[in-house]
C-alpha cells in the first residue's frame, strides 16, 4: 500500500477512496511496484537526460496542492507514482519504452522482456514491430560455439 494511503488511514481511520476504488488502486500500486518503473531509468542515469520543461500554471497549482495534502512528500514523489500507475495500466507503453531502452543499449533482451512483462519471444516480436534490430555482442564464431554447446547439452539430457 502506498505511503500516502497509509498516512490517510492513520489520519482519518479509513482509506482515501471507497473500498472498490481502494482495492483497484492498491492492486495497481502493487503491480507498479513490481514493474520497478523508475529503477531502470535511474540505473541507466537517464533521469539526468530528461529535458527540463515548464509546467502550465494550472498544473503547478495542482502539484502544489498534492504536496499540501500531505499524501506525497514532493511533486516528484507524486509524479513517480503517477508514472508507475500509468505504466501498470498501459502494457503497450511499457513495451514501447522497453524497446527504446533496448535500442539505446540500456536493457538486454532479457531485461527488456522482464521489465515489459513479455516473454523473450514476445519481446523479439515487439522489437521487430518497432523496427529495432536485435543486438548480439558475440561474433559469429562465439555464437556458433554457443550453439554447439547447447546441442551437445541437449544430446546429453536426451539420453
Amino acid at each position: 500500500m502506498p505511503k500516502s494511503h497509509e498516512m490517510m488511514i492513520a489520519r482519518h481511520g479509513k482509506p482515501p477512496y471507497n473500498c472498490a476504488e481502494s482495492t483497484t488502486i492498491t492492486q495497481l500500486w502493487t503491480i507498479s511496484q513490481e514493474l520497478r518503473v523508475v529503477q531502470p531509468l535511474l540505473e541507466a542515469q537517464m533521469v539526468s537526460k530528461i529535458p527540463s520543461f515548464t509546467l502550465s500554471p494550472g498544473l503547478q497549482e495542482e502539484l502544489a496542492a498534492v504536496t499540501a495534502t500531505g499524501l506525497y512528500e514532493s511533486p516528484e514523489a507524486f509524479l513517480a507514482d503517477a508514472v508507475r500507475t500509468l505504466l501498470a495500466a498501459r502494457p503497450d507503453l511499457r513495451e514501447a519504452i522497453a524497446c527504446k531502452l533496448y535500442e539505446q543499449g540500456v536493457f538486454t533482451l532479457g531485461r527488456a522482456a522482464e521489465w515489459s512483462g513479455l516473454s523473450i519471444e514476445a519481446m523479439k516480436d515487439a522489437l521487430h514491430r518497432w523496427g529495432i534490430a536485435r543486438q548480439a555482442d558475440e561474433g559469429p564464431e562465439a555464437t556458433q560455439a554457443m550453439a554447439q554447446e547447447a546441442l551437445q547439452a541437449a544430446r546429453r539430457t536426451a539420453l
